[in-house]
C-alpha cells in the first residue's frame, strides 16, 4: 500500500509539472504575440485571404488602412471606394466597423465580399504581421501587414 501512494503522488506530481509547463508555454506564446503586435494605425494591411480563399499572389493589391485621428478606414485597389468608421477596443480585443454608403461596384466582386466581412467583424486577433477579422471565433479574413 505505501509504494502504492508513492507510485500515485509521483505520477500526480508528473502531471502537475507538465500542466505548469503547458501553462508556461501559453504566457510565453502570449507575450510573444503581443511584442510582435503592430498597431493598426501606420500600416497597409493586404488583404491576403477571405472566407477561406487565398487571394493569388497576383491580385493582391487590395488594402485597407487605418486613421487613428477620427477612427476612419479606407480600402484601396480592388475594394476602392469602401470607405468607412472602425471602433477598436485593445483590452477586449473587439473590432467593429460602420460603413459608409456603398458604391456602385459589380456584385460578386472582392469590393463585395470584404464589405461583408467588415459588417460582421466583432474580434481581431494579430499573428505577428498578420490581421485576423474574426465573428466570435470563426475567422472571416487575413490581412498581411506591408510597411509603407
Amino acid at each position: 500500500m505505501n509504494r502504492l501512494n508513492r507510485l500515485w503522488i509521483l505520477c500526480l506530481s508528473a502531471a502537475v509539472f507538465l500542466l505548469s509547463g503547458c501553462a508556461a508555454n501559453c504566457n510565453s506564446c502570449r507575450r510573444a504575440q503581443e511584442r510582435n503586435r503592430r498597431p493598426l494605425e501606420g500600416n497597409a494591411w493586404v488583404v491576403y485571404q477571405i472566407d477561406g480563399y487565398t487571394i493569388p499572389t497576383a491580385e493582391l493589391d487590395t488594402e485597407i488602412r487605418f486613421h487613428a485621428t477620427d477612427h476612419t478606414f479606407r480600402c484601396t485597389g480592388r475594394a476602392e471606394g469602401l470607405t468607412g468608421h472602425f471602433a477598436q477596443n485593445e483590452a477586449e480585443v473587439e473590432l467593429r466597423f460602420e460603413l459608409d454608403a456603398p458604391t456602385d461596384a459589380p456584385r460578386g466582386t472582392l469590393y463585395d465580399k470584404l464589405r461583408e466581412v467588415l459588417s460582421h467583424t466583432s474580434a481581431y486577433a494579430m499573428d505577428a504581421g498578420m490581421l485576423l477579422l474574426m465573428e466570435g471565433n470563426r475567422l472571416l479574413a487575413v490581412l498581411q501587414a506591408q510597411d509603407k
